[in-house]
């Protein structure tokens, strides 16, 4: 009887978790680690699926969505990462070719549970299931209801600095969270519209150099951005950091 509450309890969460969603950065690996051992006593392969993560077990199977046009890859969970603040998971060598990673370096990804693994956390401890939310986030000017879906459009950005998402108006002061970076404007454009369409009402692009970064903010102090990233990590496991807005 007991080994089969055991299972029925165990099915019960698998049942409750599978769909869970995250949002944050994706990475991979670097060239050059294939056979190092992973902190699950596997060998790393390049040419495997799996990735680095440290919000699921060991053996847990996540599907990876590029946010700015849906590509996507499942992976297993070997080894504890990412290393670098901001970033979600890093995949392999194989995972990344198969999103067009390797050529981006970084995107904006959504994390989606297909199988909850049954080993520990890869970087340790026990594994807790974060309470059933929305991906919305319940303040900060959000309502909490979708926007619906709008035409993108692609207005290019004259000079350096920090821009409305949705009007282009410049921004001088604040802070804000980052929460992506790339180099075309339309892909960042993308993910901003994504953003909104989840109700997170203000949403800036940065461009700096060749790149165009995604910031939620502003806020008037440093202190109220770096509360606001670690609300996104705990209730949304959306990952960023705290980064001053000025006026290049």
């Amino acid at each position: 009887m007991r080994t089969f509450l055991s299972v029925l309890f165990l099915t019960a969460v698998s049942v409750c978790l599978f769909g869970q969603t995250n949002y944050g950065i994706a990475s991979y690996y670097a060239p050059g680690l294939d056979g190092r051992k992973t902190s699950s006593g596997e060998r790393y392969k390049h040419d495997g699926f799996t990735c680095a993560n440290k919000d699921y077990p060991i053996g847990t199977t996540l599907r990876v969505i590029r946010v700015d046009d849906g590509r996507a890859v499942e992976v297993r969970v070997n080894d504890c990462g990412p290393h670098k603040a901001g970033r979600i998971v890093d995949v392999s060598g194989a995972a990344a070719e198969q999103i067009g990673l390797i050529r981006d370096g970084i995107t904006a990804v959504r994390l989606e549970l297909v199988k909850l693994g049954t080993g520990k956390l890869a970087c340790g401890g026990r594994y807790r299931p974060s309470p059933a939310a929305s991906d919305q986030p319940a303040s900060y000017e959000n309502t909490g209801k979708s926007v619906p879906d709008v035409a993108v459009s692609t207005p290019v950005i004259e000079g350096q600095g920090t821009y409305r998402a949705d009007a282009l108006a410049p921004i001088q002061e604040g802070f804000g969270v980052q929460v992506g970076s790339y180099r075309v404007y339309d892909n960042a454009s993308k993910v901003a519209a994504d953003l909104q369409a989840k109700g997170y009402s203000k949403v800036l692009i940065r461009l700096r150099g060749n790149v165009h970064q995604v910031v939620l903010g502003p806020f008037e102090n440093r202190e109220a951005a770096a509360v606001y990233r670690d609300n996104l990590l705990r209730k949304y496991k959306m990952r960023g950091f705290v980064t001053a807005i000025t006026q290049d």
